[in-house]
């Protein structure tokens, strides 16, 4: 493909003609920069280039750019992509700005800061390090042009991760039972519109697969890779045509029931699609139970307001957690990754105490669920949660608590993520420079 320097936007890998994809508009002087970018996130967004001009930058902003990405380059004059950053600050407000280049200098970084771009895609650092910010403003972007809440001036919806120390510790029957009672309290049990404002999301990535729809008594053939493939076209309408949704409110998007189609699906994907739902969903509530600490199960972690690992007061159990809790990587700013301990099927006087679980292991005690199995049972049999059988069991007390509790801790989930000024800043120092 020849990548030829034009004023008006060049489609790379063009979708179909009925679809409207989510776009990235990158303005720089070369489209292989442009053809770079679309390389690095696959499918989920269409890369459109235009020249750093202001009269070719207008003509490219259609309706479905979502973000502007502003090439930097320490070779050439910094202040025409500074004063382009600048324009669009001021008279697109609503599109978000990320700056592109090469951070070996600090001028290139601390340029883009001027600008008023809000992050920094640095070309020369790891994939991963390179696609947070990208990831991150386009979803932000996709939320406003889709209609969804965010284009509304509401706050994104929260994220709540289960992580499960080992097989068998009830982390599925736990995000059933949390899923519903956060829709309930929220007020989504009623009819599913794409209006809904309220809605609650299981993200049934556990295993065994598909334990969230067998306790909900419901079968999806729409599971998360198509929710992946399909990024671009997501909004509320096909959420609510496509994912099963129980009577107690929630929406649960499942893994594919064959196991080898999930080889498709990369971890940065996989964050994409957790900041991407916030749009949709007040809150999702996400099953990792049973998986091993891989990047999957790290990358949807990652994006989670609220991490909790659950175990139980078995000695298997508490093993499993403390080596569990010791291969979870920390956040970027060096805060732990799991924010609490879950302790399920407790039984007082038995075992070590759910307090002294949670000191052996350093974290601290979020709740304590009881030992409800023989009452469980008899509401699965009657193909009931525990909480449709009785909802003034224990168990189901404890966890409308602990839907209380995510809502008023509200956006209290821990530090922030660096910004690009830190980053700069951080820049700065290893090069031991200064600002220009």
């Amino acid at each position: 493909m020849n990548f030829a320097d034009v004023t008006t936007p060049s489609l790379l890998e063009p979708p179909p003609v009925q679809d409207a994809p989510v776009c990235v508009l990158q303005v720089g002087d070369s489209a292989e920069d442009a053809a770079w970018l679309q390389a690095r996130i696959g499918n989920a967004m269409q890369v459109l280039h235009c020249a750093p001009h202001p009269e070719a930058m207008k003509a490219a902003l259609t309706p479905q750019v979502v973000m502007v990405v502003v090439q930097f380059d320490a070779r050439q004059d910094l202040e025409g992509p500074v004063k382009l950053a600048q324009w669009l600050r001021e008279h697109q407000p609503k599109l978000s700005v990320l700056g592109m280049g090469y951070a070996n200098t600090p001028k290139v970084p601390l340029a883009a800061l001027r600008g008023g771009a809000q992050d920094f895609l640095d070309m020369a650092g790891g994939v991963e390090e390179q696609l947070k910010p990208f990831w991150s403003l386009s979803m932000r972007g996709s939320a406003h042009v889709l209609g969804s809440k965010a284009a509304a001036g509401q706050q994104l919806g929260k994220t709540v991760a289960l992580l499960g120390a080992r097989p068998g510790m009830g982390v599925s029957t736990l995000a059933a039972h949390l899923s519903a009672a956060l829709a309930q309290t929220m007020g989504a049990a009623g009819p599913a519109t794409a209006k809904s404002s309220a809605l609650v999301g299981l993200l049934d990535l556990g295993f065994p697969l598909r334990d969230g729809l067998m306790h909900l008594g419901l079968q999806s053939s729409f599971h998360m890779v198509d929710a992946i493939q399909s990024m671009h076209r997501l909004d509320p309408a096909l959420l609510a045509a496509a994912l099963p949704r129980h009577r107690c409110g929630p929406m649960v998007l499942p893994w594919p029931a064959q196991p080898q189609i999930m080889r498709d699906v990369e971890p940065r994907s996989m964050s994409a699609m957790v900041q991407r739902l916030r749009a949709f969903f007040a809150w999702q509530v996400i099953d990792l139970g049973g998986l091993p600490v891989h990047e999957m199960v790290q990358a949807a972690a990652r994006e989670a307001d609220h991490v909790w690992a659950v175990c139980d007061q078995s000695v298997g159990g508490i093993v499993s957690l403390t080596e569990m809790l010791s291969t979870l990587p920390s956040k970027p700013e060096g805060a732990p990754m799991c924010d609490g301990v879950v302790i399920n099927r407790a039984l007082r006087g038995a075992g070590m105490a759910p307090e002294e679980i949670a000191r052996r292991v350093a974290h601290p005690l979020r709740h304590v669920l009881p030992q409800r199995d023989l009452a469980m049972l008899q509401a699965s049999s009657q193909g009931q949660l525990l909480s449709e059988a009785d909802a003034a069991d224990p168990y189901c007390v404890q966890v409308r608590q602990m839907a209380a509790s995510l809502q008023a801790d509200g956006v209290a989930a821990g530090p922030r993520p660096q910004g690009l000024l830190q980053r700069c800043q951080a820049w700065l120092q290893r090069a031991g420079g200064r600002a220009p």
